[in-house]
């Protein structure tokens, strides 16, 4: 099927997830759009405000070429969004390059995220001959100080190098693809000033950067909640169900699918592929329970989601959550008319433009 055929039969279905998320549906009609697969649960950092940082026990491993390909075809006829990453970090697996491939000939847009610490000039030529769309690079900091003591394990200034010399090399192949993106978290809200930060922004002048992005670091739902590590954003005021469980499914390494993408370490298994198709367990009866749990407002119930601050915003439009726009909607309409244009017209309604 063609690929703007595919992607426009996605905004379709993100328009079918708002209404079966509207009428309180527990059963959807419509398949997943956005899947996050996990190449590896392995990471070489132990950042503070993730989870992986606290595991001490549990398998670790790669998710087999065969296993991925397997599943590659089987949901590419319907999702249109992989976000290859979960737990762990991607580079770290060998087949990387040939995994974005693979599913870039099956007409999947790929998004990847890493910290860029094993990013060398041969990782980098691989991930730019890999046609991958959209990369994100997780810098947390403006300065060694700051960024070494959220990224325990990393250094600044080589990882920065790495991420300027990727830069300087998709500019010199003139190549649009991936969309690059630098995010920020803000761990402390004192932690950096302004003049620091627009230093640090002057070392991508001149390379094509798409975007800088700056978050506020989150509880991991909940697993951080009360830590004194680092300042979380505060929780929204009204309660909506969870924003994932319409138009969202996240697989582990070793086949284990999660109901989303903050289950790093499998606390809610719904099934395991190859013992069911996806679509399958999509409407198995582990998730629509899960789906009518948080409709009827019983999180409590579920350690998974207990603490989670996304059941929790400020941000909606016409009553949905702003995180289940993105992930159901956005991301389709992304794909169909790309990432800059998506982006200016999202600036131009906030008025940026």
């Amino acid at each position: 099927m063609n690929r703007g055929i595919r992607n426009a039969k996605a905004v379709g279905h993100g328009l079918r997830a708002m209404w079966a998320y509207a009428r309180h549906r527990d059963r959807c009609a419509h398949p997943p759009t956005t899947l996050w697969i996990e190449p590896t649960n392995r990471c070489n950092l132990r950042c503070i405000m993730c989870p992986v940082s606290l595991r001490t026990q549990g398998k670790t491993g790669f998710m087999e070429l065969d296993t991925y390909r397997s599943l590659i075809g089987e949901v590419s006829p319907y999702a249109t969004t992989l976000n290859l990453f979960l737990g762990g970090e991607p580079l770290l697996h060998r087949d990387l390059d040939t995994m974005i491939r693979y599913a870039r000939e099956k007409g999947v847009v790929v998004r990847l995220n890493t910290n860029a610490t094993l990013l060398d000039r041969t990782q980098a030529e691989k991930l730019l001959d890999s046609g991958l769309d959209h990369l994100i690079f997780s810098f947390d900091g403006y300065n060694a100080e700051t960024y070494e003591g959220i990224r325990v394990n990393a250094r600044f200034e080589p990882t920065l190098t790495k991420i300027l010399d990727f830069l300087a090399l998709k500019k010199d192949r003139a190549s649009p693809h991936p969309y690059a993106v630098l995010q920020t978290i803000v761990v402390r809200q004192e932690q950096q000033t302004e003049t620091e930060e627009q230093a640090f922004r002057a070392r991508f002048d001149g390379l094509p950067l798409d975007a800088f992005v700056v978050r506020e670091a989150h509880t991991w739902r909940g697993v951080f909640q009360g830590t004194d590590e680092f300042d979380p954003h505060a929780y929204g005021a009204r309660y909506v169900p969870c924003p994932y469980l319409w138009s969202t499914m996240s697989i582990a390494w070793d086949g284990t699918v999660v109901p989303c993408c903050l289950d790093t370490c499998s606390d809610y298994p719904l099934g395991h592929i190859g013992e069911k198709p996806l679509l399958e367990i999509w409407n198995d009866e582990p998730i629509r329970a899960l789906r009518r749990k948080l409709l009827a407002g019983e999180y409590r119930d579920i350690p998974l989601c207990s603490g989670c601050d996304l059941l929790w915003t400020d941000r909606a439009i016409a009553g949905f959550p702003y995180t289940f726009l993105k992930v159901s909607l956005s991301h389709p309409v992304e794909n169909l008319l790309g990432y800059r244009l998506t982006n200016a017209l999202k600036r131009l309604i906030k008025g940026e433009l």
